[in-house]
C-alpha cells in the first residue's frame, strides 16, 4: 500500500513538472508605420518629369493608389485614377501591388529612419519602370 501511495505520489510530481506552462498570448501589434496617407510622385525611365500620386495604406494589407493627374484632393478624382492593391512591410520596406487597366504593378519602397518618406523603384514589366518617392 505505501509502495501505491509513493508511486502516485511521484507520478502525480512527474505529471506537473511534465506540464509546461502556456505563454501568454503576444501583445497585439500596433499599427504598422507604413499605414497612413503617402503623398508624392513617380518618374518613368526615359521620360522627363514627375507625375503626382498618392497612396492610402489601409491596415490589414489593403491599400488605394490614387494617379493625381494635377489634382490635389483624392475626392475629385475619377474612379478610373482610384485603383486598389495590396502591401507588405517589413519594418523598412514596403512592397506594393495593384492593377489598373488591366495590368499590374509592383514598387519596392524603403522607408527613412525618420519613417516619414518612402522611396523606391516601380515596374509593369521590364521594360517600363521608373521610381517613387512618397511623403508623409
Amino acid at each position: 500500500m505505501k509502495t501505491r501511495i509513493l508511486l502516485l505520489a511521484g507520478m502525480s510530481l512527474l505529471s506537473f513538472a511534465a506540464c509546461k506552462k502556456e505563454d501568454a498570448s503576444p501583445a497585439p501589434a500596433g499599427p504598422s508605420p507604413a499605414e497612413g496617407f503617402w503623398q508624392g510622385t513617380y518618374s518613368r525611365t526615359g521620360f522627363l518629369g514627375n507625375e503626382k500620386m498618392a497612396l492610402l495604406v489601409k491596415p490589414g494589407g489593403g491599400l488605394r493608389y490614387y494617379e493625381m493627374n494635377g489634382e490635389t484632393d483624392t475626392a475629385s478624382l475619377p474612379e478610373l485614377a482610384k485603383v486598389s492593391g495590396t502591401w507588405v512591410f517589413d519594418g523598412s520596406e514596403l512592397k506594393i501591388s495593384y492593377l489598373s487597366a488591366s495590368k499590374t504593378y509592383n514598387a519596392s519602397l524603403e522607408m527613412n529612419a525618420a519613417k516619414t518618406q518612402l522611396a523606391g523603384p516601380w515596374s509593369l514589366a521590364a521594360a517600363v519602370k521608373g521610381n517613387m518617392i512618397l511623403n508623409r
